[in-house]
């Protein structure tokens, strides 16, 4: 299993901003209904709308799925300490 350290992962933002906000999803409190296993790590970033938005990714590459922010948080999340929130 890939991990990532947190220099990493602000590389793959796609800008400033998206790395601003993805350093403010990686906040656990900010996570729910989190999960890993051998190929990906995943969860529910609450974040400022009403309902909470479903993310995840892959160890293997990075590929993320869900909103820019919280792909960033939850992959910072997951790797920072070593499992999903």
């Amino acid at each position: 299993m890939t991990t990532y350290g947190r220099d990493q992962v602000l590389a793959m933002a796609p800008d400033a901003a998206a790395a601003k906000a993805g350093l403010s999803q990686a906040n656990l409190r900010r996570w729910s209904g989190c999960g890993r296993n051998e190929r990906a790590v995943w969860g529910e970033c609450h974040g400022s709308g009403q309902l909470p938005y479903q993310t995840r990714a892959a160890w293997a590459d990075g590929s993320t799925t869900g909103r820019e922010p919280a792909r960033l948080g939850r992959r910072m999340a997951g790797s920072s300490h070593g499992q999903a929130g």
